[in-house]
C-alpha cells in the first residue's frame, strides 16, 4: 500500500479504520501506520490511546506485543478464532451434507472473517479436502433449510411433494425441528389431521416445492410436549417409536464405543470382568437393531424379550443362507 492510499482521510475516519483493522485480529505497527496515513507517529499513538479508552469500557484491551513491536485487540468476548474455524469446517466437509459449491460458499465467507494472513493458512490447509470432496447430495440444501428454519419458528403449516418408493406424495405437515443423520438432514413433522406417538422424518434430498402457508399451529404443552434435543438422543438411525429401555450384555473393548454411540446410556454394575451391562434409552428398537447386528458376537441382548427374539430369527435366517 502506497503513502497516498490514505493520506487524505480525516481524523475520525483513520480512528474507524484503526478500528476495524484491530477488530479483524490484525496486529498494527506505529510506523506502517505513520507511513500509511501520512502522519506523524505521536498522532498515531494518540489515536491509539483513545481507543483504548473507548475500548476498556467495553472489556475489551489494545495490547502491545514487544516482540514484534505491534498492537492488537485482546477481546473478553472474542469473535471466532482460526480454530474454531477449523472445527466448523472440517465437520462440515466430514459430514458432505451439502454439494461442493454451497460447502465452498459457506467456508469463503467463514474464512473471509479473517485477516488476509490466517486466510492463507487456513485455504492452504483445506486444499487437498476441497480438492478431494465427495458430496451425499444432488441438489442443493440451504434454500429448503432456510425455509424450513422460518416455518418452524413462525409455527407454520407448510406443504411439499415427497419421493418415496418412486411414488411422488404431496404432505401438509406441522414442522416441528430439523435434525441430521448420516449425511442427511431430515425434516420432523406432525402431518395436520392426523396424530402419531413420534413426528415423521422426512428427508430433505426426497422433499421438493416447499409452500408456506397462512395456517399457523400450537404447540401443546403438556407433559408430552414434543423437546427436539432428547428425541434426537434418543432416535437412532432416524427411527421412532415408544420409548424403551434396551438391556444388552456387551463385551468390554465395544465400552467405549456404545458411550459414543449412544448419548442416553447408563453402565449396570457387572461381575463378569470380561463383559459389560448397558441400559440404553431409545425411541423404539428398530434403529438400534442395526447396530447390535453390526457387533457380530460382542453384544447380546438382555431385554425386552421381543427385541431378543427378533435378533434370534434374524440370525436363524442369516446362518440358513450360508447353509445352503
Amino acid at each position: 500500500m502506497n503513502k497516498g492510499d490514505k493520506s487524505k482521510y480525516s481524523s475520525q475516519q483513520r480512528i474507524v479504520d484503526i478500528y476495524i483493522r484491530l477488530l479483524t485480529g490484525e496486529n498494527i505497527n506505529i510506523s506502517n501506520l505513520s507511513f500509511e496515513y501520512g502522519k506523524h507517529s505521536e498522532t498515531i499513538k494518540d489515536d491509539i490511546k483513545n481507543l483504548r479508552i473507548v475500548l476498556e469500557q467495553q472489556q475489551n484491551a489494545i495490547t502491545y506485543n514487544v516482540k514484534n513491536n505491534t498492537y492488537y485487540l485482546e477481546k473478553e468476548n472474542e469473535f471466532l478464532k482460526s480454530g474454531d474455524i477449523l472445527i466448523l469446517l472440517m465437520l462440515l466437509y466430514q459430514s458432505r451434507s451439502l454439494v461442493k459449491e454451497e460447502r465452498l460458499e459457506i467456508e469463503k465467507k467463514l474464512i473471509g472473517l479473517f485477516p488476509l494472513e490466517e486466510q492463507q493458512k487456513l485455504n492452504k490447509f483445506f486444499r487437498s479436502y476441497n480438492y478431494h470432496y465427495s458430496t451425499a447430495q444432488e441438489k442443493n440444501t440451504r434454500e429448503k433449510l432456510n425455509d424450513l428454519f422460518y416455518a418452524i419458528l413462525e409455527q407454520k403449516q407448510i406443504t411439499f411433494l415427497y419421493k418415496k418408493a418412486n411414488e411422488i406424495k404431496e404432505r401438509r405437515v406441522k414442522p416441528l425441528t430439523i435434525n441430521f443423520h448420516d449425511h442427511q438432514f431430515y425434516l420432523l413433522a406432525n402431518f395436520v389431521g392426523k396424530s402419531f406417538d413420534q413426528p415423521t422424518p422426512f428427508r430433505l434430498d426426497k422433499i421438493d416445492k416447499i409452500q408456506i402457508l397462512d395456517e399457523r399451529f400450537q404447540l401443546n404443552k403438556s407433559s408430552d410436549y414434543f423437546k427436539p434435543g432428547k428425541h434426537s438422543n434418543q432416535s437412532y438411525n432416524m427411527y421412532s417409536g415408544k420409548e424403551v429401555t434396551v438391556k444388552l450384555k456387551v463385551d468390554r473393548s465395544v465400552d467405549e464405543y456404545v458411550f459414543r454411540t449412544f448419548p442416553i446410556v447408563n453402565k449396570v454394575n457387572s461381575d463378569d470382568e470380561d463383559m459389560s451391562i448397558f441400559e440404553i434409552n431409545v425411541l423404539g428398537t428398530k434403529g438400534i437393531l442395526f447396530w447390535i447386528l453390526g457387533q457380530r458376537d460382542r453384544v447380546e441382548v438382555l431385554s425386552p424379550k421381543v427385541l431378543r427374539d427378533e435378533v434370534k430369527e434374524i440370525i436363524t435366517k442369516m446362518l440358513k443362507k450360508y447353509q445352503e
